[in-house]
């Protein structure tokens, strides 16, 4: 390293000596709010020294997308993730507005890159016509096949998709594969208009146990049963896709589980909708900074649009 006199010096030295120059050196930040520096940062994120997830700059770690004061959508990292696993994505074609939101499957190889690519095929096959369901189950089905490319190491990458096409008139095209879930907000309560791809549900549909015998099977009540990318054997999943009247002024929220899992019922949500105001984007901060101070074990992603 050089003065700018131009004589060189060592890190350390306080003094030029060609000029006698103050030599001050930055620095740099600390990676982590306990003054931990980035030697002290492990490879998955998180701090050696206290434990908690560093900071990160990564523009997904916080996200938020305001197309108007009635459409908007947050995605944030959350307290315990080294990384935003979610993705969301916001669209309006002609008079349909379209939430759309993928939570990547940690378990499965890269799952960052699953949701994002899931997010995007879906807004990319239905900004080209008219949405229908028709229309919904390809987008959907687009993505699973876009994901199933994703490959390292003998793994594939997974994700989740729920996504809500809502016209001027209030007809509603919804479609879902997974557990991020899709909800009605109105002044008669919240009422969740997705079902998800869970063990339970399925044990229940299948008539093998009442959904409360199933409940007691902590390790896999809420396990996916469906998802985006490779099922295992060479099969395609079957999204899940309806056509949907919505009340008089009757508000959409599409939401990955790292919301939900902390109002699971319709009820917690409703009173927790009950006590926020303002606009589309006010609001899925809220319902964010709510998530993260129930302890943000999750990364957590609202989409709203309000009617």
């Amino acid at each position: 390293m050089n003065c700018d006199c131009g004589e060189a010096f060592n890190e350390g030295d306080r003094f030029c000596e060609g000029c006698g120059k103050q030599l001050t050196l930055e620095t740099p930040p600390p990676a982590c709010p306990c003054g931990a520096g980035s030697a002290e940062i492990g490879r998955d994120g998180f701090c050696n020294r206290c434990g908690r997830r560093a900071k990160s700059s990564h523009p997904r770690d916080h996200a938020e997308i305001e197309l108007s004061p009635s459409l908007a959508a947050v995605s944030d990292v959350g307290k315990r993730h080294a990384r935003n696993e979610d993705d969301v994505a916001l669209m309006v074609a002609g008079s349909t507005s379209v939430l759309i939101v993928s939570d990547g499957v940690s378990i499965s190889f890269d799952p960052q890159q699953a949701s994002r690519l899931a997010v995007r095929t879906v807004q990319e096959s239905l900004a080209s016509g008219d949405i229908d369901e028709a229309a919904v189950r390809i987008a959907i089905l687009k993505a699973h096949h876009a994901i199933e490319q994703i490959r390292g190491d003998g793994e594939t990458g997974a994700a989740t998709v729920a996504l809500a096409a809502v016209d001027e008139s209030g007809q509603a095209v919804i479609g879902w594969i997974g557990d991020s879930r899709i909800y009605g907000v109105s002044d008669l309560g919240v009422r969740q208009l997705s079902r998800d791809h869970s063990w339970i549900n399925e044990m229940v549909d299948q008539g093998t146990m009442s959904y409360e015998t199933a409940a007691e099977d902590k390790a896999r009540a809420h396990a996916l049963s469906r998802w985006l990318g490779d099922q295992g054997d060479g099969s395609s999943p079957e999204p899940a896709v309806r056509s949907v009247m919505l009340r008089p002024r009757e508000s959409i929220l599409v939401c990955s589980d790292g919301l939900w899992n902390y109002a699971p019922l319709e009820a917690d949500l409703e009173l927790l909708i009950g006590t926020m105001e303002g606009s589309a984007l006010e609001l899925c901060r809220q319902l964010v900074s709510f998530a993260n101070m129930q302890g943000g074990i999750d990364n957590v992603t609202a989409a709203f649009l309000k009617r």
